[in-house]
């Protein structure tokens, strides 16, 4: 007690110093007051429910902004793919127009004596669009009534009306076509008339023909020398079938057109015109 008496100053000094030391020790870790807790019961879930509803927001933002790059990304992929498309079509054509030039180019050269002047066919008869079709030459193209019309597989028929810049074309199908025929193989002969029932089909009838011909399936069928409108030797078609015809005096065959008649686009006309036509 001495020593305390002799030094107050110190003393008091030295417990002042441990006063501070401890309470800033004790007030890192002392409880929380009754005010603080309830305090922080009520701001807690409000601070809650502004974080999950900010969270909802920067989710939705997030989707719609994906969605968006989606649809751009999906529209690009539509454009490409309508382009590529688009080529593959232009290629398809140009694929097919070549084929058709060539086997155009087949034919010219199956029949040199002839010749050969190409045309587009630009309308169809409405009523019966493989029957009849126009192309775009004329008269003033040097293109008259009766000149024959060839394509791709030989007989398409002949012009029966020209006009001064295009001129109408009656084919081999059509009912009112008449064709002289010979098998190729054994010479019999008939006529090739279309059908207006076989016409959809690509087919056609050749008529009077004997009873005892050897005409068989598969049979080449071509133009006779009889009917000076067709040249002889340009192809007609494939025998399909033989049958009697009820006469008791002839048969007829079912023959499949060399031509493909509803995919025609361009055709060849012999400019060429025969002096008579035979008549049945």
């Amino acid at each position: 007690m001495d020593f305390i008496n002799k030094h107050k100053r110190l003393t008091f000094l030295i417990l002042t110093i441990f006063c501070i030391v401890v309470a800033i020790i004790t007030l890192n870790y002392r409880r929380p007051t009754f005010i603080e807790n309830f305090m922080g019961y009520i701001v807690s879930p409000s601070q809650e429910v502004t974080g999950n509803i900010g969270g909802f927001f920067q989710t939705r933002i997030n989707f719609i902004s994906n969605l968006s790059e989606l649809d751009s990304e999906n529209q690009r992929l539509r454009e490409e793919n309508e382009l590529l498309q688009l080529e593959a079509n232009r290629a398809a054509l140009l694929d097919k127009d070549n084929q058709e030039l060539r086997n155009l180019l087949e034919l010219v050269q199956r029949y040199p004596e002839l010749n050969l002047v190409g045309a587009d066919v630009i309308a169809r008869d409405s009523s019966n669009w493989s029957n009849k079709f126009s192309i775009n030459l004329g008269t003033r193209d040097g293109v008259f009534d009766n000149q024959v019309i060839l394509a791709n597989g030989g007989l398409v028929g002949r012009v029966f009306r020209a006009y001064s810049n295009f001129s109408q074309v009656i084919t081999l199908i059509d009912d009112n076509s008449s064709v002289s025929a010979i098998s190729a193989r054994t010479g019999d002969t008939g006529f090739v008339r279309g059908d207006l029932r076989l016409a959809e089909r690509g087919l056609v009838r050749m008529e009077n023909i004997a009873l005892n011909a050897d005409i068989l399936e598969n049979d080449l069928i071509i133009t006779s020398n009889l009917g000076l409108i067709y040249p002889p030797g340009i192809t007609i078609g494939i025998v399909r079938e033989v049958r009697p015809d009820g006469s008791g005096l002839f048969k007829y065959a079912i023959i499949e057109t060399a031509v493909d008649f509803r995919n025609l686009e361009t055709v060849l006309v012999v400019s060429d015109v025969f002096d008579r036509e035979f008549i049945d």
